[in-house]
């Protein structure tokens, strides 16, 4: 018999100087209740953790299982950015991507010494289940590499004008 523990840990991840690693800091963690979501668990844990610790971070990085609509509606109400990897195509927002790199030329580039294509649509409004909280919000902005062997679709939301 195997047991496993459950959890979403929230850890901060700092900058790091040339040739050094980042550091990395378990900020805290939250255990999955029994038919409980990871997502769900992930909410309770930054519903914690925000106001204990509002400026501690600014992004949060996630994996596309997060890719949800109340996720990012969590974010916007409290002022935070998101950076997750988009990978699963039953979801509209991904058939809505794909629609955009089929009628748009990429943009070649390199990256690591290596060659590469990118794609980049800021201001996007196709996912109307996301709300921005405030006037100066901007929406979202799509962003597709591909390099060598790696195809990544990110979904980032960004506010203010950079």
């Amino acid at each position: 018999m195997q047991f496993y523990h459950r959890q979403v840990t929230l850890m901060l991840l700092t900058g790091a100087l040339p040739g050094r690693e980042a550091v990395r800091l378990l900020l805290d963690h939250e255990p999955q209740r029994s038919g409980e979501g990871e997502v769900e668990t992930a909410l309770r844990l930054l519903a914690r953790v925000i106001p204990a610790y509002p400026r501690a971070f600014d992004l949060v990085l996630a994996d596309a299982l997060y890719a949800e609509a109340p996720f990012f509606n969590f974010l916007l109400a409290h002022g935070k950015h998101a950076l997750v990897v988009l990978k699963d195509e039953r979801r509209n927002l991904y058939q809505d991507a794909t629609g955009l790199f089929e009628h748009v030329a990429p943009q070649p580039g390199s990256y690591r010494s290596r060659q590469c294509h990118w794609w980049d649509f800021p201001d996007l409004l196709t996912w109307p289940q996301v709300r921005p909280r405030c006037a100066w919000c901007v929406p979202w902005r799509l962003i597709r590499f591909v390099g060598n062997s790696t195809s990544r679709t990110i979904l980032n939301k960004v506010t203010g004008s950079g």
